[in-house]
């Protein structure tokens, strides 16, 4: 068993594994998030496509499946736009006619075919120095394009008509995001191979999904777990002389099965939304970064205004994350109400900050407060989850005084929130903050005047006024 780490193609391959591993895990993330799951079938076969033409005319088949998948990848988009159809149909369209063309050039193609059914069955032990040298630079650039596109991206695939309206230019961006998978799929097709590389953008990512709420962890266990399932495949496909392109889809079909079995969203989804806050209630506030913390008191707080003696009702409170800043900002003589409808939040708070608050377990859309009571509503990381918005606006219009503001406040763009959301899943799954002229209208509809939105990377923020 030692001996296998004397061959130099064993370390070559090993290489292809990791960076092929990052490659795929991050795409598949898009990929899955997308909902296209069969872009990773229509790419490989526009590859082996590519291929046999190179082999036919005499030219490099690896660039002419680039140049393949590049063309299939920049078509996805624009069939499903001017076709008024959904980019699945468009990636069916566009697999028919690749796999039509497929088939013609191998039976144009004269002499063995081994080297074309390469590019389908795949051949990681025999990958090439200049080959495992475009696997880093396409993971590298994954990367790069991840760190810069971030916050678009994650808009992207939560909703394009969202990102649209936040001024995203979500065309281009899911253009990008589909040119980027079909050069990631290509240069892998050498690896696993075309009819397996399916599995891999798939089985990982959807591992990943099981575990994690956050999109930054499902990318990092999303490429652990391919890079894990290219390794095991290479391993142990050497130790029972098997190929290794089937063991690496067995070994990340298992990570997904292991994965699902203790995923816990599976309870998640049998839950409403009352009882997932209660449910994590006495882990809520291990959710609050260090990162959120910092935008809380350089950001949000300021931007609250809040004056002295002043009274405050904290909306949808939690576990009271506000409170301490509240007190601070208005002083002991203010009077601070906390409200949430999640009885274990609520004892949370209590809990934590004691006498000096007040704290009430209601609904925000039926508070059963006076009319006219409060000067500041504050909805800080809830509103989101208000199933009914128009109705908790019109109970918030109701309980706060002549030229009481109310202040919607996140400590992140509207965009990672509702990316955020979806990905948690669940019966939050679609618990989304709406469009600034949405929100505007809903406002106005409450009985709001003089509103505006504020929003930079640290945080977003509505003010309105009665």
């Amino acid at each position: 068993m030692i001996e296998m780490f004397g061959y130099e193609f064993i370390w070559r391959a090993a290489a292809a594994s990791v960076f092929g591993g990052i490659a795929c895990g991050i795409i598949g993330v898009w990929v899955i998030l997308l909902n296209i799951p069969f872009v990773g079938i229509a790419m490989s076969h526009s590859g082996f496509a590519g291929a046999v033409f190179g082999l036919l005319f005499g030219l490099n088949p690896l660039a002419c499946a680039v140049v393949f998948c590049i063309i299939t990848a920049l078509a996805i988009g624009p069939v499903a736009d001017r076709g008024d159809v959904s980019v699945n149909v468009s990636i069916g369209i566009i697999f028919s006619f690749v796999l039509g063309l497929a088939f013609l050039g191998i039976g144009l193609l004269k002499g063995p075919k081994t080297e074309a059914l390469n590019f389908l069955w795949g051949s990681i032990l025999a990958v090439s120095y200049p080959q495992i040298a475009l696997l880093a630079i396409c993971a590298a650039g994954i990367l790069v394009f991840l760190g810069i596109f971030h916050r678009e991206t994650m808009a992207v695939l939560f909703s394009r008509e969202v990102a649209k309206a936040a001024g995203i230019p979500e065309r281009l961006i899911l253009y990008a995001l589909l040119f980027i998978c079909g050069i990631a799929v290509t240069l892998n097709l050498n690896t696993i191979g075309g009819l397996l590389i399916f599995s891999l953008i798939t089985s990982a990512p959807l591992a990943a999904y099981q575990l994690t709420y956050k999109m930054k962890t499902m990318y990092f266990l999303s490429a652990l777990f391919a890079v894990v399932s290219c390794l095991a495949g290479l391993f142990i496909s050497y130790l029972i002389n098997v190929p290794s392109g089937a063991v690496i889809v067995i070994v990340s079909s298992a990570i997904f099965g292991v994965c699902l079995l203790f995923s816990p969203k599976r309870r998640m989804k049998k839950m409403n939304r009352k009882q997932f806050f209660d449910m994590h209630a006495h882990k809520w506030d291990s959710y609050v970064t260090k990162e959120v913390v910092k935008r809380i008191e350089k950001d949000v707080i300021p931007a609250l205004k809040v004056k002295k003696g002043e009274s405050i009702l904290d909306v949808g409170c939690g576990t009271g994350i506000l409170l301490t800043y509240l007190r601070k900002a208005a002083g002991s003589e203010s009077r601070i109400t906390a409200l949430d409808y999640s009885k274990p939040m609520i004892d949370k708070a209590r809990e934590k900050h004691g006498a000096g608050f007040k704290y009430i377990c209601a609904d925000a859309g039926r508070t059963g407060l006076k009319g006219e009571s409060f000067d500041l509503a504050v909805c800080f990381s809830v509103f989101p989850h208000f199933p009914d918005k128009l109705r908790v606006m019109r109970e918030m219009f109701r309980v706060l005084r002549s030229g009481g503001r109310l202040i919607v406040a996140h400590a992140d763009t509207k965009e990672t929130i509702n990316a955020h959301h979806h990905g948690v899943g669940g019966p939050v799954a679609h618990d989304i903050m709406p469009g600034n002229d949405e929100m505007i209208a809903l406002l106005q509809k409450a009985g709001f005047k003089n509103s505006k939105i504020q929003e930079d990377q640290n945080c977003y923020l509505v003010y309105s006024y009665k």
